[in-house]
């Protein structure tokens, strides 16, 4: 990435200083939903958080990314806090990769080297039931936020969040994204999320999308931690649901060990194939 697309992060100089907002009836940040929304998932990890600011579209606004880094430490929460105030003052959404990086202006999968929560979004069909059928097999999640979209039908889409116990890295992280891949699978959600670099809307910001103001609410909180591994077995033990993700898919044959192999596969899921259809 490239220096001018790097911004090098002063809360106060940087973006303090943004003018106050012209309506007093406009949605503002929740710095307590921000605080709690760290704690989950960078509470644990070490090293920098990836912080994206995006003009929301349907706004008639223009404006470049802002990409800022800041360290995952007990300053995070005020220093994203800082961020989401500019960003609701400008139309931005605000996103985080849910991971540590080493380095400024890292922001790639591969840059990805901890992560300390699972992610499910549910963003089509019947999510109610889609949340139900969570619950059931992988327990009761330690966050459900409303991300501030609504499907064609009128449903509030949620990103749903269990919290680990402890950092996965190395071999642990593959198989966390993977078993956010199966997930997602098994219930329709939104399969980028197989991706350790995706990004995703912080809740305690503010959504703009198409002119609708409205707060990425914290619907639903608990202070329940998981095991990796236990969510590798419940997530394996969890049926698809009937009519969406894998249950849709039509039977093929599996690949031979080679074409796995040697199938060249690009980042960020451009691809039919992708390093989870390897696997």
């Amino acid at each position: 990435m490239s220096d001018d697309k790097i911004i090098h992060f002063n809360p106060w100089r940087d973006f303090n200083d943004a003018a106050p907002l012209p309506d007093p009836f406009a949605v503002e940040p929740d710095p307590a939903q921000i605080a709690r929304f760290v704690d989950v998932v960078f509470g644990y990890s070490e090293g920098l958080i990836p912080v994206r600011g995006f003009v929301d579209k349907g706004q008639g606004k223009d404006g470049r990314p802002h990409n800022i880094w800041i360290d995952a430490n007990g300053a995070a929460p005020d220093k994203l806090a800082t961020f989401a105030a500019w960003g609701a003052r400008e139309g931005a959404a605000v996103y985080v990769i849910p991971g540590t990086v080493a380095e400024t202006g890292q922001a790639r999968a591969a840059d990805v080297l901890q992560m300390q929560s699972v992610v499910v979004d549910l963003d089509a069909g019947d999510i109610p039931a889609k949340l139900d059928h969570l619950v059931l097999h992988l327990g009761r999640p330690t966050l459900i936020v409303e991300s501030g979209g609504r499907t064609p039908e009128g449903a509030t889409k949620l990103h749903v969040w269990w919290k680990l116990t402890e950092p996965a890295e190395g071999l642990d992280l593959d198989r966390l994204c993977q078993l956010r891949g199966e997930i997602a699978l098994k219930v329709g959600g939104d399969l980028h999320f197989r991706s350790a670099h995706q990004p995703i809307r912080v809740p305690g910001t503010v959504y703009h999308k198409g002119g609708q103001e409205r707060l990425v609410l914290i619907r639903e909180g608990s202070d329940l931690e998981f095991d990796l591994a236990d969510m590798l077995e419940r997530a394996g033990e969890m049926p698809p649901m009937p009519g969406v993700g894998m249950a849709t898919a039509e039977p093929r044959e599996k690949p031979c060990v080679d074409a796995a192999l040697t199938t060249p596969v690009r980042e960020g899921g451009q691809d039919a194939w992708t390093r989870f259809e390897g696997v």
